[in-house]
């Protein structure tokens, strides 16, 4: 597991788990947290099974962050790890009390250039039909996907004229207020529309936020009008548009991972240096930036970005 322990950032202390998890048994807390908490989240943790290839999650975050928690062992925080461990309760909710016609949580991949792409989808239906029908086209997805990695014709797809219902559940300290959905959820969503095959107007897609205050469902707009008479956007991704997105993303995780060297600091995008706050391999990124950008400095490169110092962080 990349993560090895935890870090006291008032401090700079490193401990294992097991040693913070001591110490919390012994005082009742560690890190500003309780035993029971972090103990969760250990758990949590120990429990993450990373998949083979590359994931959309992985495209929505920090494509840099992504190799260093899958290759360096580093010490994270309590904190950074809290988002993630808020968000089994929901899912948990979510596989208790199914709806009866739907999917839970499945996986599937799809190929792209020489790699493969894959996404854990929350829940997933086809309108008016049974839970058995949507499984049947999932079967399908598989097959189909078996068969482009053997380069052979895809099987026909079934149900070619029933539409379907895409549903991703998030938790949030405060349920958003903003009219429309995030960008990088907009990503999210087609990715999946485009791994399960589905084509463009035959898919509605909602974004199920949830908060100890209530929940709030948000759609990706399918164009048309408010009823003030503004215009729509529509959110959903023609496949060409999926594929941009991916020529933009995915080609350059996919080298990064064939290479085994994270994305350079310098080069990314603004966009994502807002997960800064929350990485939990933070501390490792910003040691190996600023060895980065000594080494540019040295070498008579131009450093238009350094990592902020330590107590800056």
């Amino acid at each position: 597991m990349p993560q090895i322990g935890w870090l006291d950032p008032s401090k700079g202390t490193e401990r294992t788990f097991d040693k913070w998890l001591a110490l919390a048994a012994k005082d009742g807390e560690a890190l500003g947290f309780p035993y029971e908490v972090l103990a969760g989240i250990r758990q949590q943790l120990s429990g993450e099974h990373r998949p083979e290839g590359i994931t959309v999650t992985q495209l929505g975050g920090c494509l840099r962050r992504q190799l260093l928690e899958g290759k360096h062992e580093f010490y994270g925080t309590p904190a950074s790890n809290y988002a993630a461990f808020r968000g089994t309760v929901v899912h948990a909710m979510l596989e208790s009390f199914p709806h009866p016609d739907a999917v839970i949580e499945e996986r599937v991949w799809r190929r792209y250039g020489g790699a493969v792409l894959s996404g854990q989808i929350d829940k997933m239906r086809m309108l008016k039909h049974s839970r058995d029908d949507m499984l049947a086209y999932l079967e399908w997805v598989r097959l189909a996907h078996a068969a482009e990695m053997e380069d052979k014709p895809l099987p026909e797809r079934p149900f070619s004229h029933v539409e379907f219902e895409i549903e991703d559940w998030k938790s949030k300290d405060e349920l958003p207020t903003y009219a429309y959905v995030a960008k990088r959820y907009v990503s999210q969503g087609n990715l999946y529309r485009w791994l399960l095959r589905i084509p463009k107007g035959m898919v509605h897609i909602d974004f199920v936020f949830v908060s100890m205050k209530g929940t709030r469902t948000m759609s990706l707009y399918e164009g048309g009008n408010f009823r003030n008479g503004r215009t729509k956007p529509d959110q959903i991704w023609s496949d060409s548009e999926v594929k941009k997105y991916l020529e933009e993303r995915f080609a350059i995780l996919d080298a990064s991972r064939r290479l085994d060297r994270p994305l350079a600091y310098s080069n990314v995008t603004e966009e994502d240096l807002w997960e800064c706050q929350w990485c939990s391999a933070k501390p490792l990124c910003y040691r190996l930036a600023a060895e980065e950008a000594r080494v540019a400095w040295l070498a008579g490169e131009k450093v238009d970005r350094i990592p902020p110092r330590e107590g800056e962080i």
